[in-house]
């Protein structure tokens, strides 16, 4: 049962990786140059609430150093390839053993 969800999950991401993929390759061919989106955009996008009140929350409970090095450069990765390596982990975690 577990390995169904973790399977679903996984071609959620995989759906997921290339639909953001798409999206980038239209506004490629439209504006003539590669422009990825982050995943700091598409948090932003999803959650428009709750991502600026991140770093003041991190801040306030003494993790301001998890925001500046490690968040910030996680937001900045390509949606595309952060869903796609995400879902291809996914994916070998669930494979099935063969003795």
């Amino acid at each position: 049962m577990l390995r169904f969800v973790v399977r679903t999950i996984a071609l959620a991401c995989l759906a997921a990786a290339l639909m953001i993929g798409v999206v980038d390759g239209t506004r490629a061919l439209g504006s003539e140059r590669l422009e990825m989106t982050s995943l700091g955009t598409l948090a932003l996008l999803a959650f428009p609430r709750s991502v600026p009140l991140m770093e003041p929350a991190l801040a306030g409970r003494g993790l301001g150093w998890l925001w500046d090095p490690v968040l910030i450069h996680v937001f900045l990765l390509p949606a595309a390839v952060v869903f796609f390596v995400l879902s291809a982990l996914l994916l070998v975690l669930a494979r099935t053993r063969q003795t």
